[in-house]
Order: structure tokens, then C-alpha cells, then sequence
């Protein structure tokens, strides 16, 4: 992991990876518990492991630090910060589960691409985990977040966010989205890879 507290889009792989397996190996006896928050709670165990000051953002304390500004519906948080705002990573988190198949497409984050791109630091992920085994078709990934155009406001500089799909089948992509040109532009290229 980084000493300087920005991630690469390899280390940001092993990240999600380690997430993976612990939650592959941590499973739940009872079936009512939300997968989303125990991926988050797993996410911020290995975060806080390697990095003691990674911050668990609250509501207040992101609007405050990141200005990240709530969206009408939504609370603005962002998931998690590891560094400081201008030379850290922003890493925003979805989880796609059996019971909700839909997680990891644009549809389910507009909102949170939006958000990752108002805020100022070096890096900012879209870490997409799948704890299906039901891997999702790359393309069709990519293709949905073509269709997500940047909020309207007084957020002048807009910055590009990487999304990183995860499969608990051991397969991922990655992408960047720009705000400022389409994302089927032939700058941002779909990258498949395997995880070891």
C-alpha cells in the first residue's frame, strides 16, 4: 500500500481483492444481514489496518472537509478518505447482492460518481464489489455509465472518477469517467483484467 496515501489503480485492486476474500470467508450465519455493511465494515477494517488515520467520513464532518454538498435526497457522504483532501484517495463504495442485482450499474450510482467527482483530492474510486458469483458483462457495465452526465451547479472544476468492478468470481474491469467528454469517447478505454 502507498506511503503517500494516494492509490493506484493496481493497489485499489488488491484492496477490493482482500475485501473479497474476507467477506467470501466471513459469512454471515444469519441471512438477514445487509452484505453492503459488512463489505463497508470489512473495507474500513483493512483501510484502518494499513492506514491507523483512514477516516470512516460522517455526514458533517464530509460536508465540513471534503464540501462535499448534500444532494436532496441523499446524505453527500462519502464512504471513505485515506489522506488529506487535496493529496488523498476518495473511495466511494457499492455493493452488488443477490438482493439487489442492479447495485453495480450507473442506474444505482449516479449519485455517487457525481459526488466523487466535486471533491479535490488525487484519486477518486468508484470501488464497485459483486458478492454474487454472478459475474456482470463488462461492456454492458461500461455502457451504462456512458449515460451519466455531471450535475448541474457552481462546481467549476469537475474531476475524472475511476470505476473498478470487482467480481467475487475473480474477474474485474476498470474505466475512467470524465465529465467532461462521453465516456464511449476512445480516451476511456474498458479494462478487463483476473484477479490473482
Amino acid at each position: 500500500m502507498p506511503h503517500s496515501r494516494y492509490f493506484t489503480l493496481a493497489q485499489i485492486c488488491k484492496l477490493g481483492a482482500d475485501v473479497l476474500t474476507a467477506h467470501d470467508r466471513y459469512k454471515q450465519k444469519r441471512k438477514t444481514q445487509d452484505a453492503e455493511f459488512s463489505v463497508d465494515r470489512i473495507l474500513y477494517g483493512v483501510l484502518f489496518e494499513r492506514f491507523r488515520s483512514a477516516s470512516k467520513k460522517t455526514t458533517q464532518s464530509a460536508v465540513r472537509q471534503a464540501r462535499v454538498h448534500p444532494t436532496r435526497r441523499h446524505s453527500g457522504r462519502i464512504d471513505f478518505l485515506v489522506g488529506g483532501r487535496k493529496t488523498g484517495t476518495f473511495i466511494e463504495l457499492a455493493v452488488r447482492t443477490q438482493s439487489k442485482l442492479g447495485g453495480a450499474y450507473a442506474s444505482q450510482n449516479r449519485d455517487e460518481i457525481r459526488k466523487l467527482s466535486k471533491v479535490p483530492g488525487r484519486a477518486r474510486y468508484l470501488l464497485l464489489i459483486d458478492t454474487t458469483g454472478n459475474q456482470l458483462n463488462s461492456k454492458n457495465l461500461y455502457d451504462s455509465y456512458a449515460e451519466v452526465v455531471p450535475s448541474r451547479g457552481r462546481h467549476r472544476h469537475r474531476n475524472c472518477v475511476v470505476v473498478v468492478y470487482l467480481s467475487s468470481t475473480g474477474a474485474g474491469c476498470s474505466f475512467t469517467w470524465e465529465p467532461d467528454r462521453p465516456i464511449n469517447d476512445k480516451t476511456a478505454r474498458l479494462k478487463t483484467f483476473e484477479l490473482s
